[in-house]
């Protein structure tokens, strides 16, 4: 059963990801792209108000679906401080650990996506994505000397990572007594690498439901320029096809997705299992 908290974690994490595409993409694609209305649809009833308050700048940049965010971190933390046996400050950390993980694990997501559709890709989620990365990538251009404008995203996966280390160790660490010792203990660090590995890999979860979702669609008569039924198909067919080539469909069945799912299932949940062993031996 779903908890009142485990059911704001997933309206908070989906309502930041809406108000982060706001953000980041180019508002008449929300005008000109009829799939993207329905974000239009949840998002603009909490903007219209925050609106009159927040105006745009003076060069036409509207930051209210930043500070809408920043408005969905606060009642994350109130939600958790009010139904957690937690102090505020307890409840603070507890929220911001939820709200890292998620994000690392979305900040994985959108690599194996950007590493799945070509550059040349005029798909406006993958615009997004695109956006959503290069900050974690920029930085070591001037570092490196790159002169390629194209996003690295080894690069923006280790910045990510490496972000997504320093933060969780320095929450966690918060919530002992004594932070600064147990930012010193090395174990503490491995102990941080391996659970920010872990969110990591659980988005073979996902990965799985677009296999599905792609065999769905596959039986659905739906527009392919949909950017959402596109992103599917582009992302689950390199997955498919090295399948599909040991295992040909036969007498009108294809078990192409199942076979990828169930080695996609068991890779993962042995990953997982893996990084847990060995953070329960360091203790």
């Amino acid at each position: 059963m779903i908890t009142i908290i485990q059911t704001v974690d997933i309206v908070t994490d989906i309502l930041i990801i809406l108000f982060l595409m706001k953000l980041l993409v180019d508002p008449r694609e929300f005008f000109f792209n009829s799939a993207l209305r329905p974000i239009d649809a949840i998002t603009d009833p909490i903007l219209e108000r925050l609106h009159k308050y927040f105006r745009p700048t003076r060069f036409g940049l509207d930051y209210t679906p930043l500070i809408g965010i920043l408005f969905l971190i606060v009642l994350h933390v109130l939600f958790h401080w009010l139904f957690t046996p937690a102090d505020f400050f307890n409840a603070i950390l507890i929220s911001f650990l939820k709200l890292l993980h998620f994000l690392i694990m979305f900040f994985t997501f959108s690599i194996f996506v950007l590493a799945m559709v070509p550059v040349y890709s005029r798909n406006p989620i993958s615009s997004f994505l695109r956006k959503l990365i290069t900050p974690f990538e920029k930085p070591f251009r001037s570092i490196t000397n790159a002169t390629d404008k194209k996003p690295s995203l080894g690069t923006a996966l280790i910045a990510g990572f490496i972000i997504g280390i320093v933060i969780n160790i320095a929450l966690e660490s918060l919530k002992t007594s004594r932070p600064v010792v147990n930012l010193a203990d090395w174990k503490n660090w491995i102990f941080s690498i391996l659970t920010i590995l872990t969110v990591a890999v659980r988005i073979y979860r996902f990965i799985i439901l677009l296999l599905f979702a792609a065999v769905l669609l596959s039986w659905m008569s739906i527009e392919l320029k949909n950017p959402f039924v596109n992103l599917v198909f582009i992302l689950t067919e390199p997955i498919l096809l090295p399948v599909r080539r040991l295992l040909p469909p036969a007498g009108g069945f294809d078990l192409t997705p199942w076979v990828a799912s169930l080695i996609i299932g068991v890779v993962g949940h042995f990953a997982i299992r893996l990084f847990d062993s060995l953070r329960l031996w360091l203790g």
